[in-house]
Order: C-alpha cells, then structure tokens, then sequence
C-alpha cells in the first residue's frame, strides 16, 4: 500500500515558516485506489519514470510504482508529491540501479 500527497507550501508570514498544505491524497493497495480531495490536480494518465526500473510507466502496468514514482513528476516549487506511507520502500541500491540504467538509456 502506498499513499501519496499532493503539497503546496503555505507561507506562514507571521511565524516566518512554510508549511505544507496536501491538496489531494492518492492511496493505492495492489488494483485499488481512492482519491481524496482535489482529483484534478492528479492525472491518473500520466506516464512517470519508475524510481525502481528507471523507466517510463503508467498508472495501469504498475499502480503502486506509478503513485509512489509521482515523487519525480510533481515536484516544482508550487506543487510536489510526498510519499507519507509505503509498505515498500524503494531501496537506495534499487535507485541506484535505476539511475544508472537511465543514464545508460540517454546516452544511446
């Protein structure tokens, strides 16, 4: 199971600080999914790179890699992706892999 949020920073004038405001929540377990808040920020179409495979993917070959690989497609300073919950962790030798096997595809 993997949740995700979807972020904007709140600026806090008063107290200085920025805190982050989740716009809408991707929860996904194995084929299903729900979605809280505002679904259109999310699209559900887009193709993202795997964070384990380094390759591009979509929603339908993998909806647990597809949301918790949303970290790499929503990530501007006006709206990122968080993983606040995965029951499977990417591992920094399964990034490793999939950075380098990415490097590898761009230089062909």
């Amino acid at each position: 199971m993997v949740r995700v949020e979807l972020q904007t920073p709140i600026h806090e004038r008063d107290a200085g600080t920025v805190r982050w405001e989740p716009l809408v929540a991707l929860t996904v377990d194995g084929e299903d999914h729900k979605i809280e808040g505002d679904s259109s920020l999310l699209d559900l179409d887009l193709p993202v790179v795997s964070l384990r495979r380094g390759e591009q993917i979509r929603f339908t070959d993998d909806p647990e890699e597809w949301a918790r690989s949303l970290v790499l497609a929503y990530r501007s300073g006006d709206l990122i992706a968080t993983v606040v919950h995965d029951d499977a962790p990417v591992t920094e030798e399964e990034l490793a892999a999939a950075a380098e096997r990415a490097h590898g595809a761009a230089a062909v």
